[in-house]
């Protein structure tokens, strides 16, 4: 018989943060030879710990005294990092159990949104419950959470920006939507706020409403909620783009544009990167291609119109002379963010951290095809759920093909294998081969 869900949650919750304050309290306190080469201050953690504390010393949000430098790192962590500095203290140990605290919040919401996406007609199953003790004790997950970086919040505000989108197509009228559409444009709007990269998920969703009332899967009151979503999600955004306006004359989201990244990480300047890291300039061509074009411009400012228009012209200049080399750049990007681990990373590394992101990668593409062979087949309660919950999915895989990958950037992805994963593992006994 399954557990009530109350219980269901509270044991996720319990597995999810005993493992993460386990890790924090090893990689924190434990002497330096019984550590894994897994560093919780990393050099992106200085950034954001050098901003915090300028917010805190009432100097606003900036870097190295400049609001400009801070205009391309999105600002919510940093004032996160301020609260929790400010609260209960700035040491990376509490920083680590915070952000246990919060990953273990994932996994409950994972179990929620699983099993709404992968319901049966002909009855419940446990696939949400075993999602989320999936994610809890995936190792990647675990070992990552402690760092004193973005991820553990971002990818807690991802994973309730899908269940707040898939919550809101399970409504029939807009009475039923009003709220759930304010929590979503909200939850998209500080997830953007954390990451900037995670706006495009903003417009993945607004795309599949339209389709839906399209395609008249959905009523006509999904224009209004969606309408209501893009109101609050620009609201939220409003003060970043008014600052961002008032230091560079246009509504930029970041100086470092999608064009920019683009470009830069198609260039036929520089070699492929797949060691799982991406430091972007960092890998100067030596074999002998033909030398950039040159383009008479006007210097235009960072992240400005101008400047991102400059670099789609780039970016299509260096498709249009050397495909060859941009493919071969996007299949980098591929190894560089699917690989299992690092390049250098010990036996133990790959022990600990590899072989269970192939077991979770195979298991998840298994569940991919049975899961929507099931939808096919009208065995789903809520296929339509299921095809947001993959569209979310793709909107962290897609991207970085084109504009820039390294394994971090699996961390997005993570509880949305894990859900099919589960099903995998949960498939009923009828549907077997």
């Amino acid at each position: 018989m399954a557990l009530p869900l109350i219980k269901r949650l509270g044991t996720v919750f319990a597995v999810a943060l005993a493992l993460r304050v386990a890790a924090s309290l090893w990689l924190n306190l434990a002497p330096a030879w019984m550590q894994p080469t897994f560093f919780v201050v990393t050099a992106d953690s200085a950034t954001y710990r050098e901003a915090a504390l300028g917010i805190l010393a009432g100097q606003g949000y900036r870097l190295s005294g400049s609001e400009e430098a801070a205009s391309s790192v999105a600002p919510l962590f940093s004032y996160f990092l301020a609260g929790v500095y400010a609260t209960v203290g700035s040491s990376p140990l509490t920083v680590s159990l915070v952000h246990s605290l919060i990953d273990a919040g994932t996994a409950v919401l994972l179990v929620l949104i699983v099993g709404t996406c992968f319901a049966r007609r002909d009855g419940p199953t446990d696939v949400g419950f075993l999602a989320g003790m999936i994610y809890a004790v995936f190792p990647f997950s675990v070992f990552c959470a402690p760092r004193v970086l973005k991820e553990a919040l971002a990818v807690f505000l991802t994973v309730l920006s899908a269940g707040l989108w898939i919550r809101l197509l399970r409504c029939t009228s807009w009475n039923a939507a009003r709220g759930w559409s304010l929590a979503s444009g909200l939850a998209l709007g500080l997830g953007t706020l954390m990451r900037f990269f995670n706006g495009i998920l903003f417009l993945t969703v607004v795309a599949c409403d339209v389709a839906l009332v399209a395609r008249r899967a959905r009523g006509p009151w999904l224009l209004g909620a969606t309408a209501v979503a893009a109101a609050v999600f620009a609201v939220v955004l409003a003060p970043w783009l008014l600052r961002q306006e008032r230091l560079f004359g246009s509504m930029v989201l970041s100086t470092h544009g999608p064009m920019r990244y683009l470009d830069r990480a198609n260039s036929i300047r520089h070699l492929p990167e797949t060691d799982g890291y991406y430091e972007g300039d960092r890998a100067p061509v030596k074999n002998p291609l033909p030398p950039p074009r040159r383009v008479t411009r006007r210097v235009t400012r960072p992240g400005s119109g101008g400047a991102e228009a400059r670099h789609a012209v780039e970016a299509w200049h260096n498709l249009a002379t050397h495909p060859l080399h941009v493919l071969t750049m996007v299949a980098a990007k591929v190894v560089n963010m699917w690989r299992p681990v690092w390049a250098g990373s010990s036996w133990r590394g790959w022990l600990v951290l590899g072989l269970p992101y192939l077991a979770l990668l195979l298991l998840a593409l298994r569940g991919m095809a049975l899961a929507w062979r099931e939808a096919r087949a009208d065995r789903l309660a809520c296929p339509t759920e299921l095809a947001a919950f993959t569209a979310c999915m793709l909107t962290f895989v897609v991207p970085h093909l084109a504009l820039y990958a390294m394994i971090r950037h699996r961390l997005y992805v993570y509880p949305f294998l894990a859900g099919f994963a589960a099903w995998a593992l949960t498939r009923p006994p009828e549907v077997r081969e």
